[in-house]
Order: structure tokens, then C-alpha cells, then sequence
């Protein structure tokens, strides 16, 4: 997440009327938070088992992930739910993703903690951008625990608390953190043609001498 963007904070100040005032919640109050399962693999599975690699730095899934797990291997009560939020609980990286449906049932694999968001007034996205942005990051850094491998605990996670805004601002805030991730995404793709546009050059110029 960029850490220009503009903190919720601020954009509540003038974007807010002065009657509604924000709620501060511990996430255990807004989401239920589970971990992600073992399930074995199979040849021909027709489940997902996500893990981290599987979603790019923007967020996004991959589209070409092949199913590895069978559907009656694996408990019903474990398949992901449309707007689960992924977040990833072990090592330095603390990236959270936002999972929707898919072609086949999935699974998260041990290295996430699931949350689902349970209360009709607070948007999954919004969540989400919370545990991505700088502050949020900070926070998850500074609860991490283990001596080698840095770890999130359920019960860690759980006691976090955020200042949850009005819906109208939380709406202004997912469409800001999308714009910017979009601009982010398309800017590395710019970058990326312009420096293979002039590799082509020098190839050319090379040839010529």
C-alpha cells in the first residue's frame, strides 16, 4: 500500500459532518479470525489451496492457480467465504488480501489467518486497507512474537483495536487505497516496457556495429 496515501484520519476531518463520529473497535468485535488448514495435495483436485505466492504485490489472485485439493478431502467448514480477508501471519511480510469468489471452492493454507468481517456497518475492504497501511503494518511488526520467526497470533490479532469511520467515509477511502493501487500497478507496468523498449534499443544498436 502506498504510504502517501491519505490516512482515514484526515479525510474524516473534511469529508465527515461533525454529528457522526467514529467508533473505535477491537477486531475480535468485528470479525471473526481463524487459521488457515493442512489439506494434502492431489493430482487432480478440484479445490484451491492458497498460499502466499499465489497473489501478486497489488493483491490480485493468480487466474492460472490449478486446483490441488479435493473438494471430499477437505472439511466444508474451512472453504473460504467471498470477502475473506488472507493475512499472512508468519515471517516479515504482513500482507493482507482480499479473496472473492472463484471457479472452485478454496482453502487457505496454514501461513493465514482468515478473518470474516460480521458486522453489516464495516466493509471488508476497508479492513483490509487498514491491516495494509502503514500504521497497520506498524502495528502488526510491533505484535508480532517469536525469536527466529516472527508470528501473528489469533488472540493478537484479535485484541488490535481501529477507529472504524462512518460508511459514507470508509466508501471515500476503499475508492482512494484502489485508485492508488491501480496507479501503482499501472506505473510498475510502464516502467516495465519502457525499460524493455530500450533493451530492444541497445540490441539494435549493437547488431549495427
Amino acid at each position: 500500500m502506498n504510504k502517501k496515501l491519505l490516512n482515514y484520519q484526515k479525510l474524516h476531518t473534511f469529508a465527515s459532518p461533525k454529528k457522526k463520529t467514529k467508533l473505535t473497535r477491537s477486531i475480535s468485535n468485528i470479525a471473526t479470525i481463524k487459521s488457515g488448514v493442512y489439506a494434502k495435495t492431489a493430482t487432480e483436485g478440484d479445490c484451491l489451496y492458497l498460499q502466499g505466492k499465489d497473489f501478486s504485490e497489488s493483491g490480485e489472485l493468480d487466474t492460472s492457480l490449478a486446483p490441488s485439493v479435493r473438494v471430499a478431502d477437505a472439511n466444508p467448514k474451512h472453504f473460504l467465504n467471498h470477502n475473506d480477508i488472507l493475512l499472512l501471519a508468519r515471517g516479515d511480510n504482513n500482507a493482507a488480501f482480499l479473496f472473492t469468489n472463484t471457479e472452485y471452492p478454496a482453502l487457505a493454507s496454514p501461513t493465514f489467518l482468515v478473518l470474516t468481517v460480521n458486522e453489516f456497518d464495516i466493509q471488508p475492504e476497508f479492513l483490509l486497507w487498514y491491516l495494509n497501511s502503514y500504521l497497520g503494518q506498524k502495528r502488526l511488526k510491533r505484535e508480532s512474537k517469536g525469536s527466529s520467526i516472527q508470528s501473528i497470533t489469533i488472540k493478537t490479532l484479535a485484541n488490535i483495536e481501529i477507529d472504524i469511520p462512518p460508511m459514507n467515509i470508509q466508501d471515500q477511502i476503499v475508492a482512494i487505497a484502489n485508485l492508488s493501487t491501480r496507479r501503482t500497478k499501472l506505473s510498475t507496468e510502464l516502467n516495465h516496457l519502457k525499460r524493455k523498449e530500450v533493451e530492444l534499443l541497445l540490441f539494435e544498436t549493437a547488431k549495427k556495429q
